[in-house]
């Protein structure tokens, strides 16, 4: 079976959404590295990913969306000025921390928040619409080592453990996107990544 995927026709789209309704795990791109993933109802696939990169289970995944609505299928309390963030960042390298919704896999996140962005990435952001659901991701990479920027490194790094790869080139920006925590008034930069606080702080 070829796991490469690098055209999303209808065949291939059903074959990676039959392969996450299964709880296996694929690979993604984004435009700043690529990332491994599920569906954001499996933790038996969530678990898979964190055997597969030693990866400590207070760490959370973050859920890729494709459309402003998607934001309701995980997140709870959503503020406006989720909405001047969505309009002026998204699609692109910023990661919004917000309240979790009930009835997601429980080791989406250690906490009662969970961790949204849209990727800028035309492959990724088909496929998320025609599941009609966001994916858990986290990036392509072991602990503590550099992500993987392009498809095949990835399907080489991870061998059997990937149902399937999506091909979207190599990523360009090839930094780990920002993220901040909205829930409160006062927002908090929990990793600074491409986008600077200074370019939050004039929307907002």
């Amino acid at each position: 079976m070829n796991k490469l995927i690098k055209e999303l026709n209808i065949s291939n789209l059903n074959k990676i959404k039959q392969a996450i309704l299964q709880d296996k795990i694929i690979g993604f791109p984004t435009e700043t590295v690529y990332g491994i993933g599920a569906g954001i109802y499996s933790e038996n696939a969530l678990n898979k990913i964190f055997e597969i990169k030693n990866r400590e289970k207070t760490k959370s995944f973050i859920v890729h969306i494709s459309r402003p609505e998607d934001v309701y299928k995980v997140a709870k309390d959503v503020p406006e000025i989720f909405y001047k963030i969505y309009e002026k960042f998204f699609p692109g390298p910023l990661t919004v921390i917000l309240y979790k919704k009930d009835g997601l896999a429980k080791n989406i996140s250690s906490n009662d928040k969970i961790a949204i962005r849209m990727p800028d990435s035309k492959k990724t952001l088909e496929l998320i619409d025609f599941l009609d659901s966001p994916i858990v991701g986290t990036s392509a990479n072991f602990s503590n080592e550099k992500p993987y920027t392009n498809a095949l490194d990835v399907l080489n790094a991870f061998e059997n453990k990937l149902e399937f790869v999506v091909d979207g080139g190599e990523s360009q920006v090839k930094i780990p996107s920002t993220i901040i925590d909205i829930t409160d008034s006062d927002f908090k930069i929990i990793r600074q990544g491409v986008i600077k606080k200074e370019e939050i702080l004039q929307i907002i």
